[in-house]
């Protein structure tokens, strides 16, 4: 008898480029910061990185608060605002498969490959601070089936997962901290570099045995399923601020500072 032997490859490319839009409450365009503080950090981090959604509902004024620098009664401080995020997508997966027996009516051999590629973007309303998002799938198994007589086979299989995200090396705009201001859209980043990965492994053998009315089957499994991500966590300073007057004037309820000089002093010059 011949061996036998099949193959079969594949590859799969997609792109696609699509967006819904969203709403999120964001700063007038006329901000109270420009009127009562326009010298402040807070002033010129958000007139520099522009959020692209513009308030046109649900429009909040602030009340004057003797412990701050008040804006001037009446002013409208923010509203919901729509904008369309930029977005993408593209991918690409090549895939093998092999069907080999090894020796006919004893040995049997098949085999997968699977290797996924895939870039995307999920923009937010302040295009300034945009990442690329990479990611990365492995995945092979092996099956060998080996055939003792009739009543008797035995079944190895192995199989293997590797998932791999990450950003791009560099951020953005390093010098901006992650910024968090109740109840509008937070933005910038507090950690670097932002790659992860996890990988999953399966070995299993199975030994069955037929034996007049009794079918018997012996076997076992080992898994291994270990995560990693690789990232400095407060790389960059992150603010948490409890209102918006509390932000305008560099006031945060909540500070994990590692740098607040290094950002102060390249804003104040």
């Amino acid at each position: 008898m011949k061996r036998l032997l099949a193959t079969f490859a594949a590859i799969l490319v997609a792109s696609l480029v699509a967006a819904q839009n969203r709403q999120v409450p964001v700063f007038e365009p006329d901000p109270l910061w420009a009127q009562a503080l326009p010298n402040s950090i807070a002033a010129k981090v958000l007139q520099g990185f522009p959020s692209i959604a513009v308030p046109t509902s649900n429009f909040v004024s602030l009340a004057p608060n003797p412990a701050y620098v008040s804006p001037p009664a009446g002013l409208l401080a923010y509203g919901n605002g729509t904008y369309t995020p930029a977005s993408s997508r593209a991918g690409d997966q090549f895939s093998v498969r092999l069907d080999h027996e090894i020796r006919p009516g004893k040995d049997k051999f098949f085999g997968n490959f699977y290797r996924t590629r895939n870039t995307s973007l999920d923009g937010s309303s302040r295009p300034a601070f945009d990442r690329i998002r990479f990611e990365h799938a492995l995945f092979w198994s092996v099956n060998e089936t080996h055939i003792f007589s009739a009543n008797k086979i035995n079944e190895f299989k192995y199989g293997t997962m590797r998932y791999e995200g990450a950003r791009p090396p560099e951020l953005p705009h390093p010098e901006i901290p992650s910024l968090s201001v109740a109840p509008l859209a937070g933005f910038g980043d507090s950690s670097w570099p932002q790659a992860w990965w996890q990988y999953g492994q399966n070995y299993t053998d199975t030994f069955s045995w037929i034996h007049a009315s009794h079918s018997i089957k012996i076997g076992g499994e080992f898994r291994r399923d270990p995560t990693d991500a690789i990232n400095t966590v407060a790389y960059i300073p992150s603010y948490t601020f409890n209102d918006v007057l509390t932000r305008v004037q560099n006031l945060p309820g909540v500070a994990k500072d590692v740098v607040r000089k290094v950002i102060d002093v390249r804003y104040r010059t």
